[in-house]
């Protein structure tokens, strides 16, 4: 196989990696958001906020959704649409 292509190939693997990496930690972020506002951890919630909302291109796979085929949702809306409750 050419240089080129095995070049290509790994550079497309490592930008899969960093994709599926980043859709982790914007779960994880929204996770850590609902928790601490569960807990009425007021000033540690909008710390997360703030870091979920700079995650703009995190996206989760929903398979259990009321769709049979699932859907993509941005965590990123999610928690920028709980944060207005904070801008009151």
């Amino acid at each position: 196989m050419p240089k080129l292509v095995k070049s290509l190939l790994n550079k497309r693997r490592q930008f899969k990696k960093t994709i599926y990496l980043m859709n982790d930690v914007s779960m994880a972020l929204c996770t850590k958001v609902r928790s601490l506002d569960e807990l009425s951890l007021d000033i540690y919630a909008m710390e997360a906020y703030v870091a979920c909302i700079n995650m703009t291109h995190g996206r989760i796979w929903d398979s259990e959704a009321y769709e049979p085929q699932g859907w993509f949702w941005s965590p990123t809306e999610d928690c920028a649409n709980r944060a207005k409750q904070y801008l009151k």
